[in-house]
């Protein structure tokens, strides 16, 4: 269960970001300039600011992304494997 909240989380962290990433292109495709020149120029601070993506990131993990959840999971799955081996146990994903 622990691990389902994780993905949750890390799925709708990467969501901002790729929604974040593309309001400049929302705004771009605009006709920006068309429209008067104290909007234009407001319309082109908020491209501009909306160039670095908006991100979440958890302590020593950094940014979380469906990237980062992949790589704990894969060392979450190694470091148990390890201790399974070290002490002898039968591993319950089928290997030894």
């Amino acid at each position: 269960m622990l691990l389902v909240h994780m993905l949750l989380f890390y799925w709708h962290a990467d969501e901002i970001r790729h929604e974040s990433m593309a309001i400049s292109e929302a705004l771009y495709e605009t006709d920006w300039y068309e429209y008067s020149r104290s909007t234009s120029s407001t319309i082109h601070l908020m491209m501009m600011r909306s160039q670095r993506p908006l991100s979440l990131s958890v302590g020593p993990f950094g940014e979380m992304s469906l990237t980062m959840a992949l790589k704990i999971l894969k060392g979450v799955y190694t470091y148990m494997t390890f201790l399974q081996h070290s002490y002898g146990q039968t591993s319950s994903l089928g290997t030894n």
